[in-house]
């Protein structure tokens, strides 16, 4: 048997040691392709090692500088390496190279909230959601940069928008309250409030995240009660 297809036995068993000696036998036999590369990254990635990782994929995108797979997962070995420039710049080479990858316009969304980028992390979210609305964490993202950026009417559309999607969902009712409640429409923020006790009452310590205040409003407290 081929010692790729020895490797992608043991791949395909998540026994990725031995996966690794075998695509390690077909790059020394055959020469290093961009896929070879790509998989050695993999494995290495799935085995915790991410500087030997980020060089196999790194070797990939130089070998091969369309393979958008490589440039992707490269971003995610350097982000776990916490070399967020360099991920940002493998992000947006993947994008160039498919501008329709939810999964790297998500991570381009996260990364860039994290770098501290607002304007730029809501403009992935816009971008993510224009391909599809049926991502929970996005609306949460989105609706979260507003509210930290004090765009607290914006946190409210979206998050409202949110709940058109996810209405039985008790993270988005309990963060539709925080926002609702701090913009004083309080009757609307109760009902929210409510319907997230009644999806699911062990969440409900979320809101003191997002507004700790409410740890002595009594009417909110004597609500949460009720449901413990």
């Amino acid at each position: 048997m081929p010692c790729a297809c020895i490797g992608d036995t043991y791949f395909d068993q998540q026994d990725y040691e031995k996966a690794l000696y075998w695509y390690l036998q077909v790059m020394y036999n055959q020469g290093p392709d961009a896929e070879i590369l790509h998989i050695i990254g993999v494995c290495h990635f799935n085995l915790n090692h991410f500087i030997k990782a980020q060089y196999y994929f790194k070797r990939a995108t130089q070998q091969d500088a369309n393979h958008a797979e490589a440039w992707f997962r490269l971003g995610v070995a350097e982000f776990e390496l916490k070399q967020n420039e360099k991920a940002l710049a493998a992000f947006k080479r993947t994008l160039q190279l498919n501008d329709n990858n939810r999964e790297v316009i998500f991570a381009l969304a996260m990364l860039n909230n994290l770098m501290e980028r607002p304007a730029e992390a809501i403009e992935y979210c816009l971008q993510y959601l224009q391909q599809d609305p049926q991502n929970k964490k996005i609306w949460l993202l989105l609706s979260g940069i507003y509210f930290e950026e004090a765009y607290y009417e914006e946190a409210v559309t979206v998050i409202l928008r949110a709940l058109e999607f996810f209405g039985d969902d008790a993270e988005i009712n309990y963060m539709g309250f925080c926002y609702l409640h701090y913009q004083g429409l309080n009757a609307q923020a109760q009902a929210l409030l409510e319907k997230a006790l009644q999806i699911d009452p062990s969440q409900y310590e979320m809101i003191y995240k997002i507004l700790p205040n409410l740890h002595f409003h009594s009417e909110i407290q004597k609500l949460i009660n009720t449901y413990l």
